[in-house]
């Protein structure tokens, strides 16, 4: 899941025992959780996710700033194509050097690309018509 070894090492997590795939997808899914979390006043949840993704692949404090470039601009810091337009002038000094930006250059292309291609693959899950969901058999637990 491609999860870096200080992100891993925020949830207790080496970078050996990062190869081991449980490993490396518990924390993962941490870190989606979390950010879902940092990430709970933008809404609908369908928008919140774009900027988890974002999170994901650019890291919190990117969007963030991304975040806070746009309300400079009078954009909507909640709405993902404006936040995407922010991230992408923060590969400009002229913007990533503003006194407003705490963290400086972002790859902003590279992240509006990687959401955009998560949200164009992505198809909505349709419930079955005929039967109920079923409950689990077995309860899973992540341990790290």
């Amino acid at each position: 899941m491609q999860v870096m070894p200080q992100t891993a090492a925020r949830y207790g997590v080496t970078r050996q025992q990062l190869f081991l795939p449980h490993h490396n997808i518990a924390v993962s899914a941490l870190l989606l959780r979390q950010l879902s979390k940092t990430f709970a006043s933008v809404q609908p949840p369908a928008e919140r996710t774009l900027f988890v993704l974002a999170a994901y692949n650019a890291g919190a404090a990117h969007i963030a700033d991304a975040r806070t470039l746009a309300r400079h601009l009078r954009l909507n810091p909640n709405r993902w194509s404006d936040v995407a337009r922010a991230l992408l002038l923060l590969e400009q000094p002229r913007y990533y050097q503003m006194s407003i930006i705490k963290h400086g250059y972002v790859r902003g292309s590279e992240t509006v690309d990687y959401v955009n291609r998560i949200a164009a693959s992505a198809r909505p899950i349709s419930s079955p018509t005929s039967s109920s969901p079923q409950p689990a058999k077995q309860k899973h637990r992540f341990k790290i």
